[in-house]
């Protein structure tokens, strides 16, 4: 079954079309792209995933369960992840403070945990601290753990920035252009840690 379904959304700003009729399936598991030219509207089609915008027509499933009319608030309690095209990090805050917070949001909205991700640890029942140790550990970020972020190079904040949605423990997460303002290497080592992150996910969901 598609943990995320898009029918047929398309949405306007005015007299823009800025999505038109698009649908797609992501599976569980797995990594899909969407791919396009600039203006194609796929940073757009992201934030009517989010609720950010709201389209004119279609519908969106998570789960099986229309979220097209819900917030965004809603959306994120119900296992929507993101990161941004354009960088979103608390630049005044260290690297565990950033990490911290997606642990202190999820914990605001639910008494009940979702199970640990098997990335993070085999089993086991970790503190909230434990759990960003984790997290910090999985993205090589342990090393700058009491860093001020607003003084770590881009590639490090793209992490920071994965690392605080993963907190949330997200059923899917968006990535917007993750490569952005990182060079070759950057970009070849992101992509060979997301591998990492969804065949550990991958693995546990076969292991349910």
């Amino acid at each position: 079954m598609s943990v995320l379904e898009i029918d047929h959304i398309s949405v306007r700003f005015g007299g823009h079309l800025a999505v038109s009729d698009a649908s797609l399936q992501v599976e569980g598991g797995r990594i899909s792209g969407l791919i396009g030219p600039n203006g194609a509207g796929k940073t757009t089609t992201f934030n009517a995933v989010c609720g950010v915008v709201t389209p004119s027509s279609g519908r969106i499933r998570l789960d099986g369960r229309d979220i097209s009319r819900m917030g965004t608030h809603q959306r994120a309690r119900l296992g929507i992840g993101r990161t941004f095209q354009r960088l979103e990090v608390f630049a005044s805050l260290t690297v565990r403070e950033n990490v911290q917070v997606g642990l202190e949001i999820r914990r605001s909205w639910s008494r009940r945990r979702a199970a640990l991700p098997q990335y993070l640890a085999d089993g086991g029942d970790p503190s909230p601290r434990e759990e960003v140790d984790l997290i910090l550990e999985r993205l090589d970020l342990a090393p700058l753990a009491d860093t001020i972020v607003g003084s770590l190079p881009t590639g490090h904040a793209r992490l920071v920035e994965l690392g605080r949605a993963l907190a949330a423990r997200p059923s899917i997460l968006l990535l917007d252009e993750p490569a952005s303002g990182l060079d070759d290497n950057e970009t070849d080592a992101f992509g060979d840690l997301l591998d990492r992150l969804q065949l550990a996910t991958a693995l546990d969901e076969e292991s349910v």
